[in-house]
């Protein structure tokens, strides 16, 4: 753009919020006097309809699409909230590991220049004290997120939880992730 070549910043934020479906990427482009921020809601296709790897595979679409348009892979946040926090790991998992039988991810000239977890659904296990303690007390109760779990977990393939359930692998799977993102950022 005239501004990346002007030498001004830019940047794409991807967010994967829970409540979109279907793949494709909604934009808005905001232009200030130094910077040119263009947010971009990448519609995914919504449990039980479509199974894992099928967000995984548009996320990662979404990213090399962005990056092929010449922006720098430092110029772009991944993040969402729930279900798109996962997806923000999913796609950060597969960079370091990538998940046979979908496309490689994209070649990174730099890392992503920050992931943002907002109340991640980082887990689809509910044998963690906080579900017993918060059940009454959370917005959603034990009962609606075994629900989601199920509809979400259907039809996974055996030995694909790591790039699925960011809590699932050992922690040294996520070794290298610096390489890959510049920043990270949880909220609950």
């Amino acid at each position: 753009s005239e501004l990346e070549k002007a030498g001004k910043p830019t940047g794409v934020i991807l967010l994967g919020y829970c409540e979109y479906s279907f793949l494709y990427i909604q934009s808005a482009s905001v232009r200030l006097p130094d910077l040119m921020l263009t947010i971009a809601l990448p519609r995914k296709a919504l449990a039980p309809y479509a199974s894992f790897p099928t967000q995984l595979q548009q996320i990662n679409s979404a990213v090399k699409h962005v990056i092929s348009k010449g922006t720098s892979p430092s110029n772009i946040v991944l993040g969402g909230d729930s279900a798109g926090g996962n997806l923000t790991l999913q796609f950060l998992s597969h960079a370091l590991h990538p998940l046979p039988g979908i496309a490689e991810p994209p070649v990174l000239s730099s890392p992503i220049g920050g992931a943002l977890l907002v109340s991640l659904w980082a887990s689809f296990k509910d044998n963690y004290p906080s579900y017993t303690e918060n059940n009454k007390k959370d917005n959603i109760s034990r009962e609606a997120l075994n629900f989601m779990a199920d509809l979400a977990t259907r039809g996974m393939p055996e030995g694909k939880e790591k790039w699925f359930e960011p809590v699932k692998p050992d922690t040294s799977l996520w070794n290298g992730l610096d390489g890959k993102v510049r920043r990270e950022m949880a909220t609950i």
